[in-house]
């Protein structure tokens, strides 16, 4: 059997291997015979596998009761032929999967946008971007773990080296990247997991707040700052919380939403991307009495 490279396995606890052909097929799952166990009861004795299929790798869904979790899609007794970065989400594990091409290379992503801004102020902010659940007490134990591990690979995206901070909260997650461009993305593919979320099996409301500013490390691996708190201010905003309505206060939608700051709303004027409303202006606990601009994005 041969020693060639496939892919390259990256885990959220820090480390990572090689997979190569002598390695299959890969099985994964809570059996001990497995090559990758996990014991969580949410994952299956035999979950998946990793395997070539007419010479290329594939994961492949072996009959797990939830099916095999995916960033982007959910697998039942299928396979998927792997051309691109992929995560799979095991119970609180990450796997990331980079496959290799023939000649046992990582295939490249094309280049993630950065930010080229004309205001490097803005450009060395950090973005806040904070994602929760809506009504999670209504919702089964097993759905909103199913729901959460959605959340947290869709935040992360293929952004996982520009965060700062990811850090569950319960009923959902904040996230603090190294500039504001990639909370800007993040938020887009939230919203675009939940409008398709029905299909994915996971059924969902979800509202989402941004910020930009400055943080600073806390204990251990926490961040604070202003901006972590005015994301987690605004984030619950409903019209009977404006006090200085803009005219457009009607289009504020109850959840299913992205809300942001004035900060946030500058970064997306030095972009290409505007689409965004003002709904108006409130005060926000602990904050003095400053009034706050409030936007929401229109995705």
């Amino acid at each position: 059997m041969s020693n060639r490279r496939l892919a390259l396995l990256e885990f959220d606890m820090g480390w990572s291997m090689w997979l190569t052909e002598a390695h299959l097929p890969f099985h994964i799952g809570r059996h001990p015979d497995n090559d990758l166990r996990n014991s969580s009861n949410c994952v299956s004795r035999k979950h998946c596998l990793l395997d070539l299929r007419d010479n290329e790798l594939c994961i492949i869904d072996t009959g797990s009761s939830n099916g095999t979790v995916l960033h982007n899609q959910v697998l039942q007794n299928q396979e998927l032929p792997l051309k691109d970065k992929t995560c799979v989400l095991l119970s609180d594990m990450m796997i990331w999967i980079t496959p290799c091409d023939h000649q046992g290379y990582l295939i490249q992503e094309e280049a993630l946008k950065t930010f080229t801004g004309s205001h490097e102020a803005l450009a060395m902010n950090h973005g806040v971007c904070l994602v929760d659940i809506c009504d999670s007490m209504q919702i089964g134990l097993d759905e909103v773990n199913h729901i959460s591990q959605m959340l947290r690979a869709t935040i992360i995206g293929r952004e996982q080296e520009k965060l700062l901070l990811l850090k569950h909260m319960g009923d959902g997650y904040l996230a603090v990247f190294d500039s504001s461009l990639p909370a800007i993305s993040a938020a887009k593919r939230l919203l675009n997991w939940q409008a398709t979320s029905n299909e994915n099996m996971f059924s969902a409301n979800i509202r989402v707040s941004l910020d930009s500013g400055i943080t600073h490390p806390s204990h251990g691996h926490d961040r604070t700052g202003l901006p972590i708190c005015r994301a987690a201010r605004i984030e619950k905003t409903q019209k009977r919380d404006i006090e200085i309505p803009g005219n457009e206060i009607d289009k504020l939608k109850p959840y299913n939403r992205c809300v942001l700051t004035s900060n946030m709303s500058k970064v997306l004027d030095t972009t290409v991307d505007e689409r965004y409303t003002f709904i108006g202006k409130r005060m926000l606990k602990g904050f003095a009495n400053e009034m706050h601009s409030i936007y929401q994005y229109n995705n």
